[in-house]
């Protein structure tokens, strides 16, 4: 996997801070948990590796997580933020999401 390093390393440092996110503190175990209900989200969602996904979320640490979770399962993420809301649909046209 493209992440395995990355997954060694909240492994490793479950119970370190992370990320501080709106003025609260996540750990690596708490990425990896999330991480972990991500894979099994897609999995039971039956999405197929190398699918194109739109990730429209603001940088949360969910966020991070589901991306990670994305990139694992060999999908192509397409991130958007509310900043191309009057381009969205032309974005997701392009990216064939």
């Amino acid at each position: 996997m493209v992440i395995d390093f990355l997954l060694q390393i909240w492994t490793d440092n479950q119970n370190r801070e992370a990320i501080i996110w709106r003025e609260q503190t996540f750990t690596y175990g708490w990425l990896l948990d999330r991480f972990q209900h991500w894979k099994r989200t897609l999995e039971n969602e039956r999405i197929a590796p190398g699918s194109v996904v739109i990730l429209e979320a603001d940088f949360s640490p969910n966020a991070v997580s589901l991306f990670f979770a994305l990139l694992d399962h060999a999908c192509i993420v397409v991130p958007l933020t509310g900043a191309v809301n009057a381009r969205k649909g032309a974005l997701i046209s392009v990216a064939h999401a």
